[in-house]
């Protein structure tokens, strides 16, 4: 004999909805009035960071053509999981997440893309979209000393130093891969130093 009586419990066949967590809530927004400083200052970065890669453009010309990369700095709890997945849903391309997972680096191809990326910043300025960027710091061009190697930057190399380097190139199609190893070749050789390149796939 039991004990204790059970109870007899009434059984609902009603679903009911999960409650669901607001997207970002954990982010601290932007005022309408901090929105749109960070929208003038962000376009600002823009105009800078396109000065330099026309510079670079310039001084390549006949080589290869180069993409436009640059830095977009996240803030925490926006992790750089979560960054890459926002604007891959943009449409924007991830290549590579800084070593400190604070942020992303990200690629164009040309105006067209830049030109829809300040569409959507300013989108984010006026109206209630696009709330991860909340979560973005400044959208800047890539240090130099993010462009090096752990090793390398720990190890300098020595004036009159001759030495190997692993040289990596971030993917891109096959038709662009191999123009732009050709020009790199090319731009090698101008340098005098022809003999000492070798590539591996």
């Amino acid at each position: 004999m039991d004990r204790f009586k059970h109870l007899d419990l009434p059984i609902h066949n009603q679903l009911f909805e999960r409650r669901k967590g607001r997207a970002f809530s954990n982010l601290h927004p932007r005022t309408s009035e901090e929105k749109k400083q960070y929208y003038e200052v962000q376009i600002e970065q823009f105009g800078n960071i396109k000065e330099a890669y026309q510079r670079d453009k310039d001084k390549l010309r006949g080589f290869f053509d180069p993409n436009l990369i640059f830095k977009i700095e996240a803030s925490p709890p926006l992790s750089d999981d979560k960054i890459r997945m926002e604007l891959e849903r943009m449409n924007i391309q991830v290549i590579a997440s800084p070593r400190d997972k604070t942020g992303a680096y990200v690629v164009f191809s040309g105006d067209e893309e830049l030109n829809a990326f300040k569409e959507k910043l300013k989108a984010y300025s006026q109206e209630d979209k696009y709330k991860f960027i909340d979560g973005i710091g400044t959208i800047s061009e890539i240090p130099p000393d993010e462009k090096i190697g752990i090793r390398l930057s720990h190890e300098p190399l020595r004036d009159e130093e001759t030495t190997y380097l692993d040289v990596e190139i971030w993917r891109m199609e096959d038709s662009r891969l191999n123009d732009f190893l050709q020009g790199f070749k090319k731009l090698w050789r101008k340098s005098g130093r022809q003999k000492y390149l070798q590539h591996t796939d």
